[in-house]
């Protein structure tokens, strides 16, 4: 461990911690004030020291004049924005007892140096902490809000490096009081609206949940025990960006509503879905936007949940993710490219949908250990043009294992499927195992006529198949050209009539009764 590091200092970068954060030179007197600190900032207190949730030191508060509220109730709060001047920042200290809504105005700045709690007085009775709907170009900051959140509309507000937290909604649970089970809620559009380094906890319901965000940006935030982390309806020219979480019971993310451009979701991590979640849920869901970019994200799924990601909207690009545990989906998306993606204990699935034009395109993903099917779907239709390439998938059985598919091909109902440049690993298990195939032929009498199955590698350790087939006629007029099947025990499997053979290489396959080696 570095001289200069402290284990015990929040966020520490030290080979034990996973944050990348300075660490503090530290002596031990200055250790016991970091352990105080943490427990007294639990009841909203101050002792100079960071804020617990704040992934570094907290931000300075703006420059300008500053005044600071007469009392530490609603009604101080609300009288200190109400006469603070132009660049005027409201400095707030202590524990402030909130029993009804706070109106701020635009241009209203609330900072504390390092932090002060704004405590909701009566769960019975509702309300938010804050609500800027009728303003714009707030800022809050370095604050602990506790019972409630706050509500934003207009342009140019900032929620930054706060712990929003113990949000139960109260007894009021219908429509009318909606707005109070979220973190930070957006009633209807906001541009330009900053969202980073906050801490979400114990919520009864969405961390930040919004409607029509315009050239915003939510970056760098927490969740832990939140129902849902983000929500985006129609939402477009937006970046979500370096957020974490766990503690999950349904999306980390989703998006849906209008196709709007400008959308990208990148480099997020969330894990540890709590065993409370929906059976079937999903881990996110981007299933809007037009050109959407989804990149760069970890997602690992609880057992038991039906997709690490789903992705739809028009033309979305899902690129060099990696995904553990759940499958990612492909819903009604025209125009995806689905590049680049690691996948574990999963495969790509095309889900049944509406889709009726445009290509798709599954490319350069590495699938390990998906249990049944690493790339497949019931059909491959809709689609003009779908091209599945230079994908790799790796399988090892193991005891009690289903029968495992690499990529199936079905029918498709426009230009026939083109398959080229994969490479599949079949790796039997220690004892006797399950049927295994590089590739799974469901076609039937002929419906898969003029796909195209090109300069693939076949490999399976004197196991598995080069093609297993369930159907009769589904190689009728299927094209298999210049593939290298390596040790495996048999070509293809089941009827292989009408299909077309040219240039494959057979190395060490015990059996070929389709001819493909002629």
């Amino acid at each position: 461990m570095s001289a200069t590091c402290r284990p015990w200092w929040p966020r520490c970068a030290c080979p034990t911690s996973r944050s990348s954060a300075a660490c503090s030179t530290g002596t031990d007197r200055r250790r016991m004030r970091a352990v105080v600190s943490r427990w007294l900032w639990g009841l909203g207190l101050a002792m100079g020291a960071a804020p617990i949730w704040a992934q570094s030191a907290p931000a300075a508060c703006p420059d300008g004049p500053r005044l600071s509220p007469d009392g530490q109730s609603a009604a101080a709060l609300q009288k200190a924005i109400d006469k603070a001047p132009a660049d005027t920042v409201v400095m707030l200290a202590g524990r402030y007892d909130i029993d009804r809504t706070v109106r701020l105005r635009s241009g209203t700045r609330l900072c504390a140096q390092p932090a002060a709690t704004l405590q909701w007085a009566d769960e019975d009775r509702p309300g938010l902490l804050l609500d800027g709907t009728r303003a714009d170009h707030t800022r809050i900051q370095n604050l602990i809000l506790q019972g409630r959140g706050i509500a934003l509309k207009g342009r140019g507000h900032h929620v930054e490096n706060n712990w929003i937290r113990r949000i139960t909604g109260g007894p009021h649970q219908g429509k009318a009081h909606w707005n109070q089970r979220h973190g930070v809620i957006v009633v209807d559009r906001a541009e330009q609206l900053r969202v980073i380094g906050n801490r979400f906890e114990d919520i009864v319901d969405t961390g930040i949940m919004a409607y029509g965000l315009r050239d915003s940006a939510l970056q760098q935030n927490h969740f832990l025990r939140v129902v849902e982390g983000i929500h985006l309806w129609s939402s477009g020219h937006t970046t979500v960006a370096g957020n974490t979480g766990e503690g999950f019971t349904a999306m980390a993310i989703e998006v849906q509503g209008d196709d709007i451009p400008g959308l990208v979701i990148r480099d997020n991590r969330f894990s540890s879905w709590l065993a409370t979640h929906d059976p079937g849920s999903y881990a996110m869901s981007v299933v809007s936007g037009d050109g959407a970019v989804v990149s760069g994200n970890t997602v690992e799924a609880r057992p038991g949940m039906g997709a690490t990601l789903e992705v739809g909207g028009i033309a979305p690009v899902v690129q060099g993710n990696t995904l553990v545990g759940a499958p990612l989906v492909i819903a009604t998306a025209p125009d995806a490219r689905i590049e680049g993606n690691t996948v574990r204990g999963a495969g790509i699935f095309k889900d049944v949908n509406r889709v009726q034009g445009g290509q798709l395109r599954i490319s350069g993903n590495r699938i390990e250990q998906a249990p049944r099917v690493a790339i497949g779907t019931d059909y491959w239709r809709g689609y003009d043009r779908i091209t599945l390439s230079d994908n790799t998938i790796v399988r090892q059985q193991q005891p009690g294992d289903a029968p495992f598919i690499g990529i199936l091909l079905t029918g498709t109902d426009k230009s026939p499927l083109t398959v080229t440049g994969n490479r599949v690993t079949l790796l039997p298990g220690s004892t006797a195992s399950a049927p295994m195939a590089c590739f799974g032929n469901s076609g039937h009498q002929g419906d898969m006529r003029g796909a195209l199955v090109a300069d693939n590698v076949c490999e399976g350790r004197g196991h598995g198949a080069f093609v297993s087939t369930n159907s009769q006629g589904g190689h009728v007029g299927v094209r298999y050209l210049r593939n290298t099947l390596r040790d495996l025990r048999q070509g293809i499997s089941g009827d292989s009539s009408g299909l077309i053979a040219e240039r494959n290489r057979l190395e060490r396959v015990a059996t070929d009764p389709a001819g493909l080696g002629r």
